[in-house]
Parts: structure tokens; C-alpha cells; sequence
């Protein structure tokens, strides 16, 4: 990459950090136990929101295995009212959430509540804003805080510990058109409340674990080494990541029902949670724009890539990430070596025995025409520059290059 190109990015993403700094950057209140669903209640009617009639978001194999029939009760003992849109899917779409904005101003809704994965919390969020903003298309809502208005209480209630949406005010959807994905900005998008249940993660199967924890550890890292990192964002890396490497491999194989198999769920979820606060405050990296290309372009799920592209980008990275990677490997196994470098190399290959101990292959040999891999490197480039202020801008040469390592 040129050098004036370069110190031009670099610039931008300074000027953008600067501002940031008068953001005032809130996070949700969050109710963290095991049966913390039942408290869901107790936040509709409390005195500040007094709501009686809500909009429940979800996905349509949450709502066939029954998973939030306790949350239907729990409603109806109450007396409020609800309506359900289960038409969100994995990548989801413009069209799903104009669905889900008419049966909410169909059934004159008061609140949101989103029960599922980062897909569904991500279209909950554009539900909210196209219904506080009901005059502006969600095209024109594309970009960084273009939602004029508020948007209606919103309660995130994530079944998987890993998408971070819980705990971001970005959404993002997939062009249906052209298999891009893009990014609605705006602190109004930040759920009021989350609610962190274990209960409603415990049956997932090993995939779903294996995929949103190494989604979430990949928000962490990517948001430690973020040049826009704070002490407050680098707080909640470290404290996302270390619950994640101390607790996602114990969770992954313990198939019991007990206290110790709920803690170390409930300790995922929050370390998922927190680790979306870090990136919601400094920003992802280049493993996001390349997992969100090539995810885009071959619907895959996200968690899966980013934990096989990781590596290959902190790779990529070289000596700018150096010593980042060694204060972070310091605090997830403290004294592993006084060398900076070697700490660097074991928390990538830390990363990597994860994904093997977890069953994550890497089988985008079979998936990706090499005849893309330019136009899914260009893709990558254009979404991270100059937006993510990672330790090393990439250009599209090395983008490429990750890309075909990933598929020799």
C-alpha cells in the first residue's frame, strides 16, 4: 500500500477516534443468572416503560423447538400482549425486517424483543429503526448515524454466545441482489436491556458452541488490536477473551445438565457480551472483511469463518501486531515467555488448537472458485478501508494472498 495512501487512512481513522471520544458510548443493563428470562417481565412494566404490547423477533427453528415458550408464559401471566415475526434467517435481509415493520405497526406494538442469534438481534435493530423512522427508507440508513430517531425499546435475549449484537449499535444485512453485505451504524441501535440466560444456550449443539465462541473470541481480538482501542475497550477484550479460552472447551464437551455445565455457558455468554462491548467501541479487523466477503458471496456462517480466517490475518499482520498479541496472550495464560514474539506466535497457535479441539476444519478449498478470489479480496478491502483501524492496512495483494492460503 502507497505511503500516502496509507497516512491518508490512518488520518481518518484518527479523526474518527477523536470524535469518538464524545460519543457517549452506553451499554445495555444486563440481567446475567441462570433463569434470567423471567425477568423480562419485570422490564416491560417497569414504571419507565410501562409496555403492554411487544413484538418478539426470532428464528424459525428457535420458535419450532419451543425453545421461548417459557417467555410466552411468562408474558401472559403478566398480561401483556404479543406478536411474533419468526421469519429471520442466517444473512438476513432488507425484506425480513419490512416484514417484521408491518406486523409491528400492524398489531401497534410498543417494544421490541429479540430472542436468537446475531442475525436476529441485527434485525430487530432495523425493525426499531425503521419504525421510529418510518419515513426513511433503510437504504438511506446505510452508513454511520443516519437513524434520525429513536427507536422503540429494544430487549436482546441471545441463544448463542458469540454474535455480540447484544451488545453493539450496528447491524448488518445481506444485498439479496448482489450477495454483499453492509452496515447500519447508530448508538440508537443499542438494545436498552439484555437479557443473558443460560438455560436457552445449554442444548445447543457442539457446531453452534464451537462456531459463536470462536466468533466472540474473534470480536475480542480483533477489538484489542484495534489502533482505536480504548482502556475501556481493552477491559472488556481482555475480560471476553479470557472467559472464552478458559470456559469454551470445557462447555463444548461437558454434554451434562448441572450447575457447573450452566456456569460455564453463563460465563460464554458474558464473556460474548463483553467482548462485543470492546469491538462496538474500537472497531474489527481484516478477518471481519474477509469473513463477511466470502460469507456474503457462499452464505457460511460467520462464527465459522472468522475462526478459520483469524490466523491467517494475525499472520498477515506481521510485527504490527506483535506486541498487542503478547499483552493479550500475557493476560489470558500469564507467563508463557519474556520474548514477544514467541508469546505472539502461542496465542495464534493457541487460536488454532481451538479450532481443532472444537471440529473446525477449514474446507474452503471446496467452496471457493479461485476465479473469485480477486473480487472477494476487493470486497474485503473496500469494506475494511478506511473504516477498521487494524495494526496493518492491508491491500488487496495481501488480501488475495490470505485468501488463497486459505484455500491451498
Amino acid at each position: 500500500m502507497k505511503t500516502d495512501t496509507t497516512f491518508k487512512i490512518r488520518a481518518y481513522q484518527t479523526w474518527q477516534k477523536f470524535l469518538k471520544t464524545f460519543v457517549p458510548f452506553k451499554q445495555p443493563e444486563m440481567y446475567s443468572r441462570t433463569g434470567a428470562i423471567d425477568d423480562i417481565n419485570h422490564v416491560l412494566l417497569h414504571k419507565k416503560h410501562q409496555v403492554h404490547n411487544v413484538l418478539i423477533v426470532t428464528g424459525s427453528q428457535i420458535y419450532k423447538k419451543n425453545l421461548i415458550n417459557p417467555i410466552f408464559e411468562n408474558l401472559k401471566r403478566n398480561g401483556i400482549n404479543y406478536s411474533v415475526y419468526s421469519g429471520c434467517k442466517p444473512n438476513p435481509t432488507a425484506e425480513q425486517v419490512e416484514e417484521g415493520v408491518l406486523l409491528y405497526k400492524k398489531n401497534r406494538c410498543e417494544a421490541i424483543v429479540a430472542i436468537g442469534g446475531g442475525s436476529v438481534i441485527d434485525v430487530a435493530k432495523c425493525i426499531g429503526a425503521r419504525a421510529g423512522n418510518s419515513k426513511t427508507p433503510l437504504s438511506e440508513m446505510v452508513g454511520v448515524m443516519k437513524v434520525k430517531n429513536d427507536i422503540p425499546l429494544l430487549i436482546a435475549i441471545p441463544t448463542t454466545a458469540g454474535s455480540g449484537s447484544d451488545a453493539s449499535f450496528t447491524a448488518e444485512l445481506l444485498d439479496s441482489k448482489n450477495g454483499s453485505k453492509y452496515s447500519i451504524v447508530d448508538p440508537k441501535l443499542l438494545p436498552k436491556y439484555v437479557i443473558l440466560d443460560p438455560n436457552l444456550i445449554i442444548d445447543l449443539n457442539k457446531e453452534q458452541i464451537a462456531f459463536s465462541g470462536m466468533d466472540a473470541l474473534t470480536h475480542a481480538i480483533e477489538a484489542y488490536l484495534s489502533k482505536a482501542h480504548t482502556m475501556k475497550s481493552d477491559r472488556f477484550a481482555i475480560d471476553g477473551a479470557k472467559l472464552i479460552c478458559d470456559n469454551l472447551e470445557l462447555a463444548y464437551s461437558n454434554n451434562e445438565h448441572d450447575k457447573n455445565a450452566l456456569k460455564l455457558h453463563e460465563n460464554l455468554l458474558n464473556g460474548a457480551h463483553y467482548a462485543g462491548l470492546a469491538l462496538s467501541r474500537a472497531y474489527a479487523g481484516f478477518c471481519h472483511a474477509i469473513s463477511n466477503a466470502i460469507g456474503g458471496k457462499y452464505n457460511l456462517p460467520h462464527g465459522y469463518l472468522n475462526a478459520i480466517i483469524l490466523p491467517y490475518v494475525l499472520k498477515a499482520y506481521g510485527d504490527s501486531a506483535t506486541e498487542r498479541l503478547a499483552k493479550l496472550a500475557d493476560q489470558i495464560a500469564y507467563r508463557i515467555s519474556t520474548n514477544n514474539t514467541k508469546k505472539a506466535e502461542w496465542l495464534i497457535n493457541r487460536i488454532e488448537s481451538m479450532n481443532s479441539y472444537l471440529g473446525i476444519k477449514n474446507n474452503l478449498k471446496d467452496v471457493i472458485d479461485p476465479k473469485e478470489i480477486h473480487a472477494l479480496a476487493a470486497r474485503a478491502y473496500e469494506e475494511a478501508t478506511p473504516l477498521y483501524p487494524a495494526p496493518k492496512m492491508l491491500d488487496i495483494v495481501e488480501i488475495e494472498n490470505i485468501i488463497s492460503d486459505l484455500i491451498k
